[in-house]
């Protein structure tokens, strides 16, 4: 199972950067081949990681703590699976306002994607890497899974023909 969710995502991943790509006026491939792809299971390591977070619940219902403090990644892209039973995730509005990215979520398979600081650095800030921080869940622990997209370490970047 946890294959089939890191395949999915990585998936989800490379059609993102793809766009990302093709935003840019750039040939779709031109961010693919400098990410990491994991390699679960092969004896080698990866710069992608899949990340396994578990969040206790306050144990005050109407108290906010604060879980993992406002950070940005340094990845290309964030992936995961929303977390609609313990909502946790809150992204940083343009009017510094923290958003419960989950509560938008109305589906089970739905999927949170955000740019990562290596986007940032290539796009020249036209895709932002996301502000974001976790709260403690209110009713029930949280477990989240994501993906953290990250650069191939032997791959040499030279955008100036393309970003």
């Amino acid at each position: 199972e946890i294959r089939g969710t890191v395949a999915l995502l990585t998936l989800i991943t490379r059609t993102v950067l793809c766009a990302i790509a093709e935003y840019l006026s750039a040939p779709d491939d031109t961010l693919l081949h400098m990410i990491d792809t994991p390699r679960l299971g092969q004896g080698q390591a990866s710069a992608a990681t899949l990340r396994i977070c578990s969040y206790s619940a306050s144990r005050n219902g109407s108290e906010q703590k604060i879980r993992f403090a406002e950070h940005t990644d340094s990845t290309f892209l964030t992936v995961g699976p929303c977390c609609s039973k313990a909502q946790g995730l809150q992204i940083l509005s343009e009017r510094g306002e923290w958003i419960d990215v989950e509560s938008l979520s109305n589906r089970k398979n739905d999927v949170i994607v955000f740019a990562g600081e290596m986007i940032q650095v290539l796009t020249k800030g036209r895709f932002r890497a996301a502000r974001h921080r976790v709260v403690a869940p209110r009713t029930s622990s949280r477990l989240s899974f994501p993906l953290l997209m990250r650069g191939n370490l032997s791959t040499m970047v030279d955008t100036r023909r393309f970003l």
